[in-house]
């Protein structure tokens, strides 16, 4: 088997429009040493998800870190982040304690923001319920009221 990938590596690598076998080895090792190509951390992995989720889903990660920095500290298992942050409160600086709870922020609001405008949700709403004008349910507020804690969304 170790042949046969040989093989398609230099065929590949012999096609037209492609970088020589020698030339590739050589931008490898100017990327890595550059600091370009990084090996992954021990411990940890990369999840695979849509572009759009992804700035969503490491700000959940992050909440899910300090809740489980906070449950090894306490040594207990808690269901709500929030209690988990405050068993770990007289362990942790308060300054600390400050940047964790906008971390867990910045979490629930990944997982509670809406995909849809509110022009587009609060129309579907109206032709779901069967009336033209939909009551506007307190859930169903302006994105302007929240900041997004990701850089993309």
């Amino acid at each position: 088997r170790a042949n046969c990938l040989l093989i398609a590596f230099l065929v590949v690598s012999a096609m037209p429009h492609l970088r020589s076998t020698s030339s590739q080895v050589a931008r490898m090792a100017r990327a890595i040493e550059r600091g370009y190509l990084l090996p992954k951390p021990c411990g940890s992995s990369f999840v695979l998800v849509e572009t759009p989720v992804a700035a969503r889903v490491a700000d959940i990660a992050r909440s899910l870190e300090v809740h489980r920095k906070h449950e090894f500290l306490v040594g207990t298992h808690f269901h709500h982040v929030s209690r988990a942050t405050v068993a770990a409160s007289t362990l942790v600086h308060p300054a600390q304690l400050h940047a964790d709870a906008a971390v867990h922020r910045c979490g629930n609001s990944a997982r509670h923001r809406r995909w849809l405008p509110f022009e587009v949700s609060y129309h579907a709403a109206a032709a779901l319920s069967g009336s033209s004008t939909a009551s506007r349910r307190a859930d169903a507020c302006s994105d302007s009221e929240f900041t997004p804690c990701s850089a993309a969304d």
